[in-house]
């Protein structure tokens, strides 16, 4: 049990350190906003869905061996999928005009 909870200290830690720079990489893909914000969504609803999912598939089969690598595999599975819909994002951010600073208005200025 403490080894679970050193791994699952240590993956906490990683989260907490790529998670705050993420939408910033993305930002500097190229991406728009909206999409960044519809892809973190994305994850982070994925994660509230499956993480009961996993516990009631556990609940259900406590003594399999086979439900770790499964998760693995979803897990490999999910990543290269979040990885195709960032791809894909940039490569629509390609196509979309950006907008033009315009000139200031301001009475002040």
């Amino acid at each position: 049990m403490r080894r679970a909870a050193f791994a699952y200290f240590v993956i906490t830690i990683g989260f907490a350190e790529y998670l705050p720079f993420l939408s910033l990489y993305y930002q500097s893909l190229g991406i728009p906003l909206a999409w960044i914000g519809a892809l973190l969504a994305l994850s982070w609803t994925a994660s509230l869905v499956s993480g009961p999912a996993w516990g009631a598939i556990h609940d259900s089969f406590p003594a399999s061996r086979a439900l770790l690598p499964l998760a693995g595999l979803i897990a490999g599975v999910s990543a290269l999928g979040l990885r195709a819909a960032s791809l894909s994002c940039r490569s629509m951010a390609r196509g979309t005009p950006r907008p033009r600073p315009r000139a200031s208005s301001a009475p002040w200025r």
